[in-house]
């Protein structure tokens, strides 16, 4: 399966998972470069080829995120929180 990310959720992704094995297949679409619409105009997003195993990775990883820094002394999502569950989301 393929996905598509933007270069700030990249980041996000491979600066919160520093050590899960999951990180090859981001730090691959990364080194292979952005996508560029009709060859030539750079998108700031990156195909991810992604098994359905790692998605699952992925997810509950992002989970565990999200409990553990994206929820408020109030039981609110946080701005960090809010990210986190786009990015739930988007590998749903």
């Amino acid at each position: 399966m393929q996905i598509l990310i933007n270069s700030l959720d990249m980041e996000f992704l491979l600066e919160s998972f520093q050590n899960e094995d999951f990180l090859s297949v981001f730090e691959q679409a990364k080194n292979a470069g952005e996508h560029l619409a009709k060859g030539q105009y750079p998108t700031g997003k990156f195909f991810v080829a992604i098994t359905d195993k790692d998605i699952d990775r992925v997810q509950d990883a992002l989970s565990v995120l999200l409990t553990q820094k994206g929820i408020d002394v109030n039981g609110e999502l946080n701005e960090t929180g809010l990210r986190i569950d786009v990015l739930i989301d988007q590998f749903s």
